[in-house]
């Protein structure tokens, strides 16, 4: 005759009896359960055989561990912020740094004839330009209108140019993307009287 043993132990059921935390009244129906389900006995050896395999190995991986593991886990949380305040100080000096491009660079241009062609100044792309010109053999007036095309021709800036310390000056605060440019020099009157070729790099 084959005895009616229910059903099998849960393995939380397992789990407490194995750390004596079963509640009590639960101990006698668990007990008489478990003497005769060897399913139940197997399952509870295996976990308890599971349990102090990881109490074993477990000093063992303590004394394993490298030094610079054990030290970033002993360092306090104000690290964390410490190294969070460093990374925005640093993006903040990069922004700053992009954000105001430092002063005008100045590019002399030249008009040559012949066969040599346009003599080509070259700049930086993305820099503040102050473009200069030298005035000898160019009607002398007290204002003139640079003009800028592409190599396709469009226009990409059109203004007022000065006379400064000697020179003919138009400053471009957010200087030209890279290509290559043509400066038209304008008297006020919009004579064409020279023109210069420029490449930004």
């Amino acid at each position: 005759m084959k005895l009616d043993i229910g059903a099998h132990l849960h393995e939380d059921e397992l789990e407490q009896y194995s750390m004596g935390t079963l509640p009590g009244d639960r101990v006698g129906p668990f007990e008489e359960h478990f003497m005769v389900c060897e399913t139940c006995q197997d399952h509870l050896l295996e976990m308890e055989a599971y349990v102090n395999a990881v109490r074993s190995v477990s000093p063992t991986l303590r004394q394993a561990t490298p030094w610079h593991w054990k030290a970033l886990r002993s360092w306090p949380s104000w690290v964390g912020l410490a190294a969070s305040i460093a990374a925005i100080f640093l993006i903040g000096r990069l922004w700053l740094a992009a954000a105001v491009p430092g002063p005008p660079v100045a590019v002399f241009l030249q008009a040559t004839r012949g066969i040599e062609g346009l003599s080509i100044a070259t700049a930086a792309a993305g820099r503040p330009l102050s473009l200069q010109i030298d005035p000898i053999e160019i009607l002398t007036s007290l204002s003139y209108r640079l003009e800028i095309v592409n190599s396709s021709g469009n226009s990409v800036s059109d203004g007022r140019a000065i006379s400064q310390n000697g020179r003919i000056v138009q400053t471009l605060p957010k200087g030209l993307s890279a290509g290559k440019y043509y400066v038209r020099l304008y008297s006020a009157a919009g004579e064409l009287l020279r023109e210069y070729g420029l490449q930004i790099r």
